[in-house]
């Protein structure tokens, strides 16, 4: 069971945190992009706790999403009906804040949730607040992210990548295939280590939904 608590998703959107649960991530370090299943099977991952995104989710991000149900009706006899799975989630893609103009998305300090492309990552906020308190402390802070994609069709894995844009930093990815839900809306949860402090370019792919940020990990 996951424990939640509530974060700012937008204007319209709550999100919530729930913590615990088990993860089903598969890390890879030095390889761009989402791993085939042959990568994850000649590459399994460490033992030695020194993997990049681990096999456990200390914590994931809950959206708390538009609820599909209808209200009660008046007439106590008539019972309320649920309007069916949706294929797409671009109303919840609709109702976050985007990049604006071409390229990746720019995540500060300040920003939650945020789409690009055809995906929508939270909440660097608290990805970044707990990056501080670990940094200094921690020989690879962990952070975590919930990826929202347009399509649920093909929600079977999703790859992050955080590769380096200046002259410091480290490479490292991660694969999830923790779907967790929120109402009618899906969502993976991932777990990834930032290994050293720098400029990012952050890739998220979800079959053909794809979108990028770029991120700061201060050293503090």
């Amino acid at each position: 069971m996951n424990r939640r608590r509530s974060v700012g998703i937008a204007a319209t959107v709550v999100f919530a945190v729930s913590m615990g649960g088990c993860s089903s991530q598969e890390p890879n370090a030095d390889t761009a992009g989402a791993p085939d299943s042959s990568d994850l099977a000649s590459n399994p991952a460490p033992t030695d706790g020194s993997s990049l995104g681990g096999s456990r989710t200390d914590s994931s991000a809950t959206p708390s999403l538009p609820s599909s149900s209808s209200s009660s009706p008046s007439d106590p006899n008539v019972y309320p009906t649920k309007t069916p799975a949706p294929k797409s989630q671009t109303s919840v893609l609709d109702s976050l804040p985007s990049s604006s103009g071409p390229g990746c998305a720019k995540v500060d300090a300040k920003t939650d949730d945020l789409r690009s492309g055809d995906v929508a990552v939270g909440n660097f906020g608290q990805a970044l607040t707990s990056y501080d308190d670990q940094v200094g402390t921690m020989e690879q802070p962990e952070v975590h992210f919930y990826v929202v994609p347009k399509s649920r069709k093909q929600m079977k894995r999703v790859s992050v990548t955080l590769a380096p844009t200046g002259t410091t930093g480290r490479r490292s990815s991660v694969v999830s295939t923790d779907v967790e839900d929120a109402d009618v809306w899906k969502y993976f949860a991932v777990n990834l280590f930032v290994r050293e402090p720098g400029n990012y370019r952050m890739d998220v792919v979800s079959g053909q939904d794809r979108g990028c940020y770029l991120i700061t990990f201060a050293k503090g």
